[in-house]
């Protein structure tokens, strides 16, 4: 079993990351809900094996894609796609990446601060609780998502927006665990839910989806409708949507390992090799080939 090459945390124990190193904080940066450690997107190859280390700070890591399993203090745990794992600081840690796929995750390194009131509710929860999982609300998600966006920003205002980031995923987390995440009273009528509902459906499920119609009868819609709203609301087709997910997840793929194109085609439901080749170069301007040869430095 190949060993990821980082074997320090403080330079992204996980394994390769398929960003830019720059978004990892130079020095730990303090704000008022804590000290962030690091805050980062990183990619484990399919059976690839970190080196143990013992946690400098909790963290939490939420699950984009792929699966792999999560030894703390030797006790192994099952985590995949949509969910959201947690480790106390002090614990051994280490982590072993699915040998069918690429385990791609982002990960939030911190130190909370014990004073800081709006986590007062969960520190008090956290505080006898070594590790854990939750399935993400969709919320995480979100919010990891504009995190690691920060991450590139370097103004004035970045240190502030990190702080809401973080503070809204302490919270968030804490529903989850505690139960407080029953949806609210919502008309089913409603357009924007409607929406916002079927989007957390294909963003779970996109790479398993095989027609549109199949969406619509599992969510109780028609076929019509919802390709109609979301049109309408949204821009773009549910088919446009669905295949720049599955596209986004294939330039992955091939960035990150050795699979091929055949391979990579079949992985995210294409039909064949030469109209998931068609697709991927009116996505991304070059072919599945090139773009792999240009990420890996085969040029």
């Amino acid at each position: 079993m190949k060993k990821a090459n980082q074997t320090n945390y403080d330079e992204a124990s996980m394994g390769k990351s398929l960003l830019d190193d720059e978004i990892y904080p130079k020095k730990k940066i303090q704000l008022p809900v804590g000290t962030l450690v690091r805050a980062a997107e990183i990619t484990l190859i399919r059976g690839s094996e970190t080196t143990e280390y013992v946690q400098k700070a909790n963290e939490i890591t939420y699950v984009v894609s792929g699966k792999a399993t999560f030894y703390c203090n030797d006790v192994p745990t099952e985590i995949r796609s949509g969910d959201v794992h947690y480790i106390k600081k002090g614990l051994r840690f280490r982590s072993i990446a699915s040998p069918d796929e690429n385990f791609h995750c982002v990960c939030i390194a911190f130190i909370p601060k014990r004073n800081y009131d709006p986590i007062a509710q969960y520190l008090q929860f956290m505080a006898d609780v070594d590790t854990t999982v939750a399935v993400d609300n969709g919320k995480i998600k979100r919010l990891c998502d504009l995190l690691i966006d920060e991450m590139y920003m370097h103004d004035d205002q970045q240190n502030t927006m990190l702080n809401l980031y973080i503070t809204q995923i302490l919270i968030t987390f804490f529903r989850i665990i505690n139960g407080n995440t029953l949806p609210r009273r919502v008309n089913k009528a409603s357009s924007s839910f409607t929406v916002y509902h079927l989007m957390r459906y294909i963003d779970n499920k996109y790479m398993s989806i095989q027609d549109i119609k199949s969406v619509a009868d599992e969510l109780s819609y028609s076929e019509y409708y919802l390709s109609h709203l979301f049109k309408e609301k949204i821009g773009i087709s549910i088919k446009d949507y669905i295949t720049r997910k599955k596209l986004s997840a294939a330039a992955e793929m091939l960035a990150a390992s050795t699979m091929s194109v055949s391979d990579v085609a079949n992985k995210i439901g294409y039909a064949s090799a030469h109209t998931f080749r068609q697709a991927f170069k009116r996505h991304f301007g070059v072919s599945p080939s090139e773009y792999s040869e240009n990420m890996n430095g085969k040029n």
